[in-house]
């Protein structure tokens, strides 16, 4: 688990570059944020944060350098897990439609149109 502030860096390069008002959620200081870190333990590479009261994950992000190596998809297993752990029958994923094959192939269903 990382904190809230540890998450933007990679949110912003990722997710909304040169838009760091983008990158902040309202309800960050609610929510679980998992990290993964290159191999010498320094920089995060990948990130995800989980609400914890809704069973359901947002702003997943790795760095391109790391991407195709499982990451995203480790980071997905633990919000899986931390569902499971809680009770949860479901877990929600508030995603681009763009990145839709993604979830697709581990698989997660689509809902809704946004």
């Amino acid at each position: 688990v990382i904190k809230a502030s540890e998450t933007l860096p990679l949110r912003e390069k990722v997710l909304w570059p040169g838009r760091p008002d983008m990158c902040v959620l309202a309800e960050d200081n609610e929510l679980l944020h998992y990290g993964a870190f290159a191999e010498d333990g320094g920089e995060i590479i990948g990130i995800i944060s989980y609400d914890t009261k809704k069973s359901s994950f947002r702003k997943l992000a790795v760095d391109s350098k790391y991407r195709r190596n499982g990451i995203g998809t480790a980071l997905i297993q633990r919000c899986e897990e931390e569902a499971i752990e809680r009770g949860h029958a479901h877990l929600v994923c508030h995603a681009r439609q763009a990145q839709n094959s993604f979830y697709l192939k581990r698989g997660m269903h689509a809902h809704g149109d946004s």
